[in-house]
């Protein structure tokens, strides 16, 4: 449900088969505008970034510090 609302960046898929086609799929589009935008949504949605939003929003409720959490 979270990749619905960048429908127009990526190709959803329901199974395995569907995926692997529409990597394909994506891999051989040479839409230059299309792949400047999938690059740019990447690079702002790492996974140290994600990590680091959550972090702040656990700071944010409770004193929290990572280093002494395992």
């Amino acid at each position: 449900p979270e990749l619905l609302q960048v429908s127009d960046l990526c190709y959803l898929s329901k199974d395995y088969h569907t995926f692997s086609l529409n990597i394909e799929k994506a891999l051989s589009e040479d839409d230059e505008h299309l792949i400047r935008r999938r690059k740019d949504f990447a690079s702002k949605n790492t996974w140290n970034d994600r990590f680091e939003k959550i972090y702040s929003e656990l700071k944010k409720i409770k004193t929290f510090d990572i280093e002494n959490h395992t």
